[in-house]
């Protein structure tokens, strides 16, 4: 991470950075029933920057779509069927997502083969990562990028620290995820080398009047309050045809399950906690709320306008981590409970507004994709421990505020698909103004503030200006070839003020830095038949790099280099059984050089550039159909990211990376089936599974021997059920049956005399009753 860091998860005092660790598993439905939609074509949710011309083709493709079970994507910025993209994409479509019931990123990515979802604790606190490319080894940008449709949603700062913030939006509304693995550098720019997170979102319908409303109530194990959560959505037309609006509200309440034990303060000496001991039940609850207008305008028959607004707010208590003894992961005090000398409060408000422009001009495509997006985020950490050293075992408190300002503009054209050469061509620009601030403060024996201590204020600027295309050429009916290229140019600002309070003059200083980057895809595409795919794929992808903190009285460089990696992939995709059988295969080897790394700058922490690791692994996945109504699903990934060369912070040569399981997988089954009297039925069940997991900490030199902590396996089975007729159904689901304890991060990392971690729990056993109508 970047500034000054405590422990793993603040920025402050300390030299190690890492957040969350996570779960990672696959999905089931990467090639699932779709819904596909008979809209005006222009309108078609599927159609994202295809031309009125192709329209004909397209809606076609979606009609046999529909017959064989296919799902169309817009991952290559064309519509185009799953099993067609020469790319490695997995796809959770809205209804799977309703049927998880999940809350957050963390517990549905499971599904999701190679993606590995990092925690700190809450929702919105989360870190992404594809193909063992983690964020969490330092530096505050993001490895994979966020799109909302042709929107990008994110930073692009390491400082406004997009890496452990990423979008975690509630699914409801949403038509579709799409998660591309493997880097979008050439397509979708700068922090997309891992991969890209893509969210379509449920557009307003031109000619279809709707209403959805639903509602939930659920137990957690171990609570004493009932969780809830409310949902509803509207789709107005106004001009039938031509305009039409959407709007959609939901609020969830999830009560805690996680006691804190408080101390009083600890010993300045031996640091063991010394004084009155409290109890507090249930503190890590969280409330989340958001709403959504869309609007959807035909200008013309050629000519379409969508606009969108977000907003979205998170509200938590405390984080979802206990306390455990570092040797046997026992809990330290008591199960599902942590030691905490003060509360950990996360606050995150994020309004995002887009506007997508296509139009027709017969011989292309044209696209302006435009947004503008702000987001608040305010996290509290308990820095007693880290920071005893300086202040003689004072209870203490730092708390985080980030405010980032993020516009986006993108223009294209793109050539009519289905023809003997495709081209594509555009340009983007982003500016981005971010404020980072951290202060610490002494807290009182009346338990609230005394004084502040320090300060840290670092305000940034980001400005990049990219141009990029790519040509496919189809010498033969089954065979064509394309190759992408992007040409980038970042530059940066920032300003560091560090003031401590009641010691030397504030410390101020100021940075800049400016790159130019060149990612670049080749991709080879044969169909054995028409429902037997090949292809191979090369493609690389950048995080930018950028100016460095400096304190003083310690050596740092001025400024850190982008990181930048080469993935070279070779895949199948088929249909087998009479297209009941859905069979999906890659492998690939990932070579990521320059890698962002925290370092030391004395007792502080800064971005540096480590040597080389390479990633090698497959991603499998099967769908078979054996009768109508009934899906049995299997992905597994293996990943296998490891150092190519010592490093002296990272390690020995052969060395893992943190963060990513080396296997992981899941089994699901799905039937749906008529009760009779118009009453119809579906059950469901999934079982997933995530390997051991390293989660070493790049600490101060005395602190190295806590390294290398390691986070057990875990297997969750998940069961959901449902009647309905008509409009109404009902559900009932339980997440997590045999109530297993999964570790999915880590967010403090510490000793009382002993060493102890604090890491984050997921979510025991869950049973709710589900009720949802649509007219």
């Amino acid at each position: 991470m970047n500034a000054i860091q405590i422990s793993s998860r603040a920025l402050l005092l300390g030299s190690a950075a890492v957040a969350g660790v996570t779960q990672t598993a696959p999905v089931y439905a990467q090639v699932e029933e779709a819904e596909p939609r008979t809209e005006s074509p222009t309108g078609s949710p599927n159609n994202e920057g295809v031309s009125s011309a192709d329209t004909t083709a397209v809606t076609t493709r979606e009609d046999d779509a529909a017959a064989d079970n296919v799902i169309i994507v817009t991952a290559q910025k064309r519509s185009e069927s799953l099993q067609d993209v020469p790319a490695s994409v997995s796809v959770l479509t809205g209804d799977q997502l309703e049927n998880l019931h999940a809350t957050s990123l963390s517990e549905y990515a499971t599904y999701i083969p190679g993606l590995t979802v990092g925690s700190e604790g809450s929702p919105g606190q989360t870190s992404v990562s594809l193909r063992g490319v983690s964020s969490q080894l330092g530096g505050g940008g993001a490895t994979v990028g966020t799109y909302i449709g042709d929107l990008p949603l994110g930073p692009s700062s390491a400082y406004a620290q997009g890496a452990r913030f990423a979008l975690d939006l509630l699914p409801y509304d949403i038509d579709r995820i799409e998660v591309l693995r493997g880097p979008q550098g050439t397509l979708y720019g700068a922090s997309s080398m891992g991969g890209l997170l893509k969210y379509a979102l449920r557009p307003a319908d031109l000619d279809e009047l709707e209403f959805r409303a639903g509602g939930e109530i659920f137990d957690i194990k171990g609570s004493d309050d009932l969780g809830w959560g409310l949902r509803a959505t509207a789709n107005l037309p106004i001009v039938s045809g031509i305009a039409a609006a959407r709007v959609s509200a939901f609020k969830q309440r999830t009560p805690g399950y996680i006691d804190a034990y408080t101390f009083a303060a600890l010993d300045p000496v031996t640091g063991e906690p010394t004084g009155f001991v409290r109890r507090s039940s249930d503190i890590n609850d969280v409330d989340q709320q958001g709403g959504r207008a869309a609007f959807q305008l035909a200008i013309t028959p050629d000519v379409n306008l969508k606009l969108d607004a977000i907003i979205q707010e998170t509200r938590s208590n405390a984080n979802s981590s206990m306390s455990v003894d570092r040797s046997d992961l026992d809990p330290l005090v008591a199960d599902r409970a942590a030691l905490k000398f003060r509360p950990e409060p996360f606050d995150s408000d994020i309004i995002f507004v887009g506007a997508t422009l296509n139009a027709d001009l017969d011989f292309a495509t044209f696209t302006s994709a435009t947004s503008l997006s702000t987001y608040d985020i305010e996290q509290g950490v308990d820095a007693t421990v880290p920071l005893r050293p300086l202040f003689g075992g004072a209870v203490s408190d730092l708390t985080t505020a980030i405010d980032v300002e993020k516009f986006t503009q993108e223009v294209r054209l793109a050539s009519p698909t289905g023809g003997a050469i495709e081209w594509l061509v555009g340009a983007f620009y982003t500016t981005e103004y971010s404020t980072y601030r951290q202060n610490v403060e002494l807290i009182g024996p009346d338990g609230e503030p005394a004084a502040t201590a320090i300060t840290v204020d670092i305000p940034t600027s980001f400005d990049e200006f990219a141009i990029f295309g790519d040509l496919t050429l189809r010498p033969i009916e089954r065979f064509d070839i394309t190759g992408g290229i992007r040409l980038a140019h970042n530059n940066q600002k920032f300003t560091q003020v560090l003031e401590i309070v009641g010691g030397p003059p504030p410390f101020v200083t100021s940075g800049k830095s400016d790159e130019d980057v060149i990612t670049w895809m080749l991709n080879a595409r044969y169909h054995l038949s028409p429902d037997v795919m090949f292809y191979g794929r090369v493609a690389t992808g950048y995080r930018p790099g950028g100016p460095n903190v400096v304190f003083p009285g310690f050596e740092s460089p001025s400024t850190f280099d982008a990181d930048t990696l080469t993935n070279y992939e070779a895949g199948v995709k088929g249909r087998f059984l009479d297209r009941r059988l859905d069979v999906e295969l890659s492998l690939y080897r990932i070579d990521w050089k320059d890698i962002q790394i925290s370092v030391p700058i004395g007792p502080f922490g800064g971005i540096g550039n480590a040597n080389e690791a390479k990633v090698e692994g497959l991603e499998f996945s099967a769908l078979l159909r054996p009768f109508t109504g009934t899906r049995l699903g299997v992905t597994a990934a293996y990943t296998d990211s490891t150092l190519s060369e010592d490093d002296p912070a990272l390690g020995e040569e052969g060395t893992r990376l943190p963060f990513t399981a080396k296997w992981s997988g899941a089994v699901t089954a799905d039937h749906e089936f008529a009760l009779g009297n118009g009453w119809d039925a579906r059950v469901g069940a999934g079982l997933r599974h995530v390997g051991k997991r390293t989660a070493p900490f790049f600490l101060t030199p005395a602190e190295r021997d806590l390294d290398g902590l390691k986070l057990p396996a875990y297997t969750l089975l998940d069961l959901t059920a449902a009647v309905s007729q008509g409009p109404w159904e009902v559900s009932v689901f339980v997440r997590n049956l045999t109530d297993k304890r999964a570790y999915l991060g880590v967010t403090d990392f510490v000793r009382f005399g002993t060493a102890y971690a604090d890491l984050v729990v997921n979510q025991p056993r869950t049973v709710g009753l589900s009720l949802d109508t649509r007219f």
